[in-house]
């Protein structure tokens, strides 16, 4: 009888232990994610190219500094970044450019690269 209320509360433990800590992992993922962005490449000396793409993806992304934050999960706020800036990318995509600007955003919690995205000259 011993031996079953020892096994009985040994379950219950480990039960508990197993619900806390499924509970504390899924209350860890979701919160404020910070990114932050800018270009890894130029290759040129025209100024005007490099404001006009990082001011398309500062006024799609919702903010006026070269980091931002999101709120939810880390999963969700890199998809959310990922497919604002593909919009972006297909306005940026017909404008004509001087050069070679590789332009990046980064996940600063985990370090990966979200997006990033070469804009050319277009050789006629």
């Amino acid at each position: 009888m011993r031996k079953l209320k020892n096994l009985f509360c040994i379950f219950w433990v480990s039960f508990f232990s197993l619900v806390l800590f499924s509970c504390s992992t899924e209350e860890e993922e979701s919160g404020v994610v910070s990114y932050t962005m800018g270009f890894d490449t130029v290759q040129s000396s025209d100024l005007s190219d490099l404001a006009v793409i990082e001011s398309a993806y500062k006024a799609a992304l919702g903010t006026n500094d070269n980091t931002f934050k999101m709120e939810g999960k880390v999963q969700d706020c890199d998809q959310k970044v990922l497919q604002t800036c593909q919009k972006v990318e297909t306005k940026l995509d017909t404008c004509d450019w001087h050069g070679s600007y590789t332009f990046c955003i980064r996940n600063i919690s985990t370090t990966q690269t979200i997006y990033s995205k070469t804009y050319e000259k277009k050789v006629p």
